[in-house]
């Protein structure tokens, strides 16, 4: 029983410190966001307009949704310069005609 436990003991303290690795690692990465599509709000508000878009960073990958709205204020209160930042202002900035240019742009951490 007893070397039971000290096995799984140690297996816990490798999973443990895997995990901490990987926190280390995505920390430390740079963050990449592509606009994957656009679509029109099903009421026709031009403000509702949302981006699909896939940011990645290290491993990890996740893929989130932003109306224009949302995009235009967050561009105004962030300040920092990563690439979601950079997104949100190519957002906010673009002219509805060119929305489909916008898709597959790939922004960078600078």
């Amino acid at each position: 029983m007893r070397s039971f436990m000290l096995d799984h003991a140690h297996r816990l303290a490798a999973l443990v410190q895997s995990m901490l690795k990987e926190r280390k690692a995505s920390l430390s990465a740079t963050m990449n966001v592509t606009i994957t599509a656009h679509h029109p709000a099903a009421s026709g508000d031009a403000d509702q307009h949302s981006f699909t878009f896939r940011v990645r960073q290290g491993r990890r990958s996740v893929t989130q949704t932003v109306s224009v709205r949302t995009a235009r204020v967050l561009a105004q209160e962030l300040a920092d310069r990563t690439a979601l930042d950079a997104m949100m202002r190519a957002i906010a900035a673009a002219p509805a005609a060119d929305y489909d240019t916008l898709v597959g742009t790939r922004y960078a951490d600078t």
